[in-house]
């Protein structure tokens, strides 16, 4: 999936390439624990060029179900899915940032190559 590498206290991402087709609906996936105060966030690209794809949807799902009686579980971790269509043929890079809103941070961005063939 994702790799990482610590060097002299800087944090390095390694990005990983998906080759899609037009068209085609595809969901990227982050584990998340959102109780945490993180939660992941898609950079959408500022661009004047219409774009090669779409974000559809975004949602977070945890492992767990909650019980239908009793006090509902908290603290559990889950998935983050950001689901996208294809639009048309091209290279685009997605940028997903892991942050806690209120903090004034610069995080590393995941990113993921998306070709369109």
């Amino acid at each position: 999936m994702f790799c990482f590498l610590l060097v002299f206290g800087a944090v390095f991402a390694e990005f990983r390439t998906l080759t899609k087709k037009e068209g085609e609906t595809f969901t990227i996936e982050f584990p998340s624990n959102p109780t945490t105060g993180y939660i992941w966030k898609f950079n959408e690209p500022q661009s004047n060029e219409e774009p090669i794809l779409k974000l559809l949807d975004e949602k977070y799902e945890p492992n767990f179900k909650q019980p239908t009686h009793g006090p509902k579980l908290a603290g559990g971790g889950g998935i983050h899915r950001f689901v996208f269509q294809t639009e048309k043929r091209g290279t685009m890079d997605l940028e997903f940032v892991h942050a806690r809103p209120w903090e004034h941070t610069n995080p590393i961005p995941e990113v993921v190559r998306v070709v369109v063939e």
